[in-house]
């Protein structure tokens, strides 16, 4: 009877030093896996941030040039002889013109906010008495303005314009407007993207990974 106590210790000794061996092979191999795991999840969140940090700059400058692009377009359109010399007929075919390369609608209004030219429709066309919220700080300070979201009064759908004052001299005497879509903006901002992306599956990875990054 007492031998086969002995035994039963015997075996359960050897068991345990087995699943202490066992833990012994393990656990060094659960904690380094495990030091690997977190090591690269924070790698990564530290890629993925830095990427949409470098996306958020990279669409900044996107719409800063675009909009710069716009705004001298405007100024160099509101220096047309035409509106000095009230030929609205003539000013509004060079604002097709412009229209057909820019991509946007241009108007011009009085400065009560009377619409006397709208590449919208056609000319001769009634036009509607439309003041923006910009006009009175475009009128005091003769530079230009970009407006918050509205709704067109003619072409009835969100957008935003860009307004740059027509001056004789020191006068203003009309508003020039750019009138832009806000698809215009998620277009070029689905575009910058797409290529930002495309750009980083192409990227080399290793020790010169940070060096090809777009900023």
């Amino acid at each position: 009877m007492w031998k086969r106590q002995e035994d039963l210790v015997a075996r359960l000794t050897i068991r345990g030093y087995l699943v202490l061996l066992t833990l012994a092979i393990l656990l060094p191999v659960l904690v380094f896996s495990g030091i690997l795991y977190f090591s690269y999840y924070n790698a990564e969140q530290s890629r993925i941030e830095a990427d949409l940090e470098s996306d958020v700059r990279q669409l900044s400058l996107t719409v800063d040039r675009d909009l710069a692009g716009l705004q001298y377009t405007a100024q160099t359109l509101a220096t047309s002889d035409r509106i000095a010399e009230h030929d609205f007929a003539g000013f509004y075919q060079q604002a097709l013109r412009v229209r057909a390369i820019a991509g946007v609608n241009v108007l011009l209004r009085e400065l009560n906010g009377q619409q006397a030219v709208n590449t919208r429709v056609a000319w001769g066309s009634a036009l509607p008495l439309e003041p923006l919220p910009g006009d009175r700080e475009v009128l005091q300070t003769r530079r230009p303005n970009i407006s918050g979201v509205i709704v067109g009064a003619v072409a009835q759908q969100p957008l935003f314009t860009i307004t740059v004052p027509v001056l004789a001299g020191e006068r203003v005497t009309h508003f020039l407007n750019l009138s832009l879509p806000l698809q215009r903006l998620v277009d070029l901002l689905r575009e910058n993207l797409d290529t930002n992306r495309r750009a980083r599956h192409r990227r080399p990875r290793g020790r010169d990974h940070g060096a090809h990054r777009t900023v």
